[in-house]
């Protein structure tokens, strides 16, 4: 089975990396998203019949703004049967599964204890700290299977931690790998619009959002 895709040079660099474990940190019209929903479902077509693959975001708002409708034109001309709207899943051609899900604390007992085959965490510097270690992270012990974390920055949280571990040779973390990029970076913001932004956006605000900083709202007071 195939599904076309369209990926930068960027994007195609972090889908072909045979790392496990990817950690993106990236700005806003990286194409996270995108990128997220073709990935899963790539691991879900390579996995086949009776995996299950979640792609967790942040709320169920960003669940069904977004990838939702991305997930169901992607996968289109691949479903096995017609998608359900109320659970957010879709059961492909091959018989893997793939389901939407929200990392809303209020939401983490629904993901405890499933097993999964891969996961997407869509901007998981925006949910709950421990939904890694805790919640998915044990879905995995018995399949091995990889996850990728992707989502514009939040400070020093757990995914700043998370990305420095990535990118060092530590001991356990040779399965990992983690990239940092700005939203040109992404190859789908104009230039223009990326120097218009700069230009006109708080310092702070654009080094975060834009920049995919770490840094830009710790320790201060106001900016």
């Amino acid at each position: 089975m195939q599904f076309d895709i369209n990926l930068s040079p960027k994007q195609s660099e972090i889908f072909a990396h045979p790392a496990r474990h990817k950690v993106v940190v990236c700005g806003r019209r990286f194409g996270k998203s995108y990128l997220a929903i073709v990935w899963i479902i790539y691991q879900a077509l390579k996995a086949g019949n009776g995996t299950v693959h979640y792609y967790i975001a942040r709320d169920w708002g960003q669940v069904r703004r977004v990838a939702w409708i991305l997930l169901k034109q992607l996968t289109k001309p691949i479903q096995g049967r017609k998608p359900s709207e109320s659970e957010f899943k879709i059961i492909l051609k091959n018989g893997a599964v793939i389901q939407l899900m929200s990392g809303h604390r209020d939401n983490m007992d629904s993901i405890r204890g499933v097993t999964l085959h891969s996961a997407v965490l869509d901007e998981c510097a925006f949910c709950v700290s421990d939904i890694w270690d805790e919640i998915v992270s044990p879905c995995f012990l018995t399949t091995s299977g990889p996850v990728l974390f992707i989502t514009t920055p939040k400070g020093h949280n757990w995914v700043k931690e998370l990305y420095d571990n990535a990118i060092t040779d530590k001991p356990g973390w040779d399965d990992w790998e983690g990239w940092r990029l700005s939203s040109l970076d992404g190859g789908l913001f104009p230039a223009s619009e990326y120097e218009k932004k700069r230009l006109t956006t708080n310092p702070v605000k654009f080094a975060q959002e834009y920049g995919a900083s770490f840094d830009a709202v710790q320790h201060r007071v106001y900016s």
